[in-house]
């Protein structure tokens, strides 16, 4: 587990905090679990509604870097995307 030095005296253990990601091209969930208790913490959405795709994956990573931040996440999990053909669209 990483450690935080809070001070010269004292050194104290990061949370053992899980951020799981159910990301889209515009919508993301994300859910915070502590992976000692077993226990969700909380949850939430994030829509990035800008047209561009670069401006949104750039939207995208200072979110997750706000949650990282803010929850003191360890670990970070995301689904594997499938993608697939509308056959009507070939």
């Amino acid at each position: 587990m990483r450690q935080v030095k809070e001070s010269e005296d004292s050194v104290l253990p990061m949370a053992n905090y899980l951020l799981a990601l159910d990301q889209s091209s515009k919508t993301t969930g994300w859910a915070v679990f502590d992976r000692d208790s077993k226990t969700l913490l909380t949850h939430g959405k994030f829509t990035l509604d800008d047209d561009d795709l670069g401006i949104r994956l750039n939207q995208f990573r200072n979110k997750v870097e706000d949650l990282i931040n803010l929850y003191s996440i360890s670990f970070v999990v995301f689904e594997e995307k499938i993608y697939y053909y509308n056959v009507g669209c070939l």
